[in-house]
């Protein structure tokens, strides 16, 4: 929509079961199924959320990984 209600809700859930190869700093945990999208704002190619209006956003994640390095700078975060 050209214009978003204030009383309007944004909301959007994503996962993805396919494994995945991280093998650059930083990365993008690309999740490819849209289960909920009301504003379209998820692009499934890029791994790119794009906030459809200004306001404060609740993102979470949960990633599980297999034979992961924790050091020397490594880890998980998400950049907003």
């Amino acid at each position: 929509p050209s214009a978003i209600a204030s009383t309007e809700t944004i909301s959007a859930v994503y996962q993805t079961s396919a494994a995945q190869s991280i093998t650059s700093t930083p990365a993008v945990v690309k999740f490819g199924t849209i289960v909920h999208d009301t504003h379209g704002a998820y692009a499934t190619g890029t791994g790119l959320f794009t906030c459809p209006a200004s306001g404060k956003y609740l993102i979470s994640s949960s990633v599980q990984s297999q034979s992961v390095a924790i050091g020397g700078g490594q880890g998980f975060f998400i950049s907003a």
